[in-house]
């Protein structure tokens, strides 16, 4: 929509919002309140003129009296009125048309609860539930918004990752929109749809446990969870596996250069040195000296590779700029353009799911890892500088981050050997299965881990085992 048109649609559609009842209800409740006292006001005047004729007043004065009370209120009313028009409005609306303070509280006194008491409101929309008032709300966007030529599309993402009763609850809505009047409407729903069945079974289960208890034993019928998902999805499609070509395109489109600045400035801005005018020539130049260094440092690292780059760095001082090159030169040299970060990613890229979410998060550990390498080395820690090594590990993490802490146990107390080391590199003729349930392992635990593809992914060099103690 155009600016305009978003404004008259917001316009037309706050209209819509309106309680027409409610408008009314008000309106009505107004006048009583407003006008009644005034009401009041005369009626209590036209008696006092009669008081005053039936006490010896000659009916001159008392019909003096009557026929001046409608002036006086008039005139009453009129001032007012002025008032009003004259002061600025602030407050409420009530506060601005209350009447005079001297009638308000009798009046309020005598009419306190009337108009409730003779016109209830049944309260029907209170106790419709809230989905009927964004049914009724969706409606009148709808009526505003969506026509055949122009239909409204909804789109509803990872529904698979919501709570079985959430997830229920979207899929009744949607039936609700279909089998309505929500003719001009598109639902697109991306889903998982086994995870999404398996919600809807768990919410419903124990009409489940009713239908198989009704339907006898051995009684073939379709998952519950499956025949919802047929009803609400009128046109099912299946996105296709990434193919080994486009995986790795899109692993090239995620190690685009870091924007790590070309060089660092070897003149510190005005002002910046501590100290008093007299010391100010000394630190700007250690810090001019120092940025030289590092830049020199760097274009000396840029020539080489980034492996190269993370092995030099252990021989870097904590704290110096060569340390600090070399952080700058591994984020700089962390793409495909350099060969040994082709290699790690090209291993690593076999064992990773056809799934652009997870090949995203291996990416992400990866780069992780490779500048936490660094930085431990240039610190003077131990650290490793295969880049394969580091990309076994971030797709361990990224594939199999659920036996991680299985993996990290010792096979016995009296063994220093842990069950990685154990998968890594079996002794012959060694009983895996007993050994894992010797180490504590659960039986699904020992299932995941002796899996092929697990055995297969780990298997295969580097032997990262000693290693992934100080990471896992």
């Amino acid at each position: 929509m155009s600016t305009g048109q978003r404004e008259r649609f917001w316009m037309r559609l706050n209209v819509r919002r309106l309680d027409e009842q409610a408008v009314r209800r008000k309106v009505h409740a107004l006048v009583l309140e407003r006008i009644v006292p005034w009401a009041l006001a005369v009626v209590v005047v036209l008696i006092g003129a009669v008081v005053l004729a039936l006490a010896g007043l000659t009916g001159t004065t008392a019909a003096k009296v009557a026929a001046g009370t409608p002036v006086v209120l008039a005139l009453i009313t009129t001032l007012k009125g002025a008032g009003v028009l004259g002061n600025p409005i602030s407050g409420s609306l009530a506060a601005v048309l209350g009447p005079a303070a001297a009638v308000r509280p009798s009046a309020e006194g005598q009419l306190s609860g009337a108009f409730d008491e003779l016109v209830p409101d049944p309260g029907y929309k209170n106790r419709a539930g809230s989905f009927h008032l964004v049914q009724a709300d969706v409606q009148a966007i709808f009526t505003l918004v969506a026509t055949r030529e122009r239909p409204l599309v909804v789109f509803v993402d990872d529904l698979d990752r919501c709570a079985p009763g959430t997830v229920v609850q979207v899929i009744e809505a949607i039936n609700l929109f279909l089998a309505g009047e929500f003719e001009d409407a598109i639902f697109v729903v991306a889903l998982e749809p086994e995870m999404v069945a398996a919600h809807i079974e768990t919410a419903y289960a124990d009409l489940i446990a009713k239908l198989e208890a009704s339907r006898g034993p051995g009684a073939q019928s379709q998952v519950l969870g499956w025949q919802f998902l047929e009803k609400f999805i009128q046109l099912p499609l299946s996105l296709p596996e990434m193919q080994d070509d486009r995986m790795k395109r899109y692993v090239s489109t995620l190690f685009d250069k870091v924007p790590v600045p070309d060089q660092v400035p070897e003149h510190p801005p005005a002002g910046a040195a501590d100290g008093d005018a007299g010391s100010e020539a000394t630190p700007s130049a250690d810090q001019g000296q120092r940025a030289a260094a590092r830049n020199a440092a760097r274009q000396m690292l840029a020539a080489g590779t980034l492996r190269s780059t993370v092995k030099l760095a252990g021989a870097a001082e904590p704290g110096s700029a060569f340390g600090e090159a070399a952080l700058d030169a591994a984020g700089l040299q962390l793409t495909l353009e350099d060969p040994g970060l082709r290699t790690a990613v090209t291993y690593a890229v076999r064992f990773l799911a056809p799934n652009p979410r997870e090949i995203k998060r291996f990416v992400n550990v990866f780069r992780f890892l490779v500048m936490i390498t660094t930085a431990r080395r240039v610190a003077g820690l131990a650290a490793p500088d295969d880049l394969t090594l580091l990309a076994k590990l971030a797709v361990l993490s990224t594939r199999w981050p659920a036996v991680a802490a299985d993996l990290m146990r010792p096979l016995s107390l009296d063994e220093e050997r842990t069950v990685f080391e154990l998968l890594e590199n079996p002794s012959s003729g060694e009983d895996l299965n007993r050994a894992c349930v010797d180490a504590g392992l659960s039986e699904a635990s020992t299932q995941r881990l002796l899996s092929d593809e697990f055995r297969r992914f780990i298997g295969e060099p580097p032997m990262i085992g000693p290693q992934a103690r100080d990471w896992l």
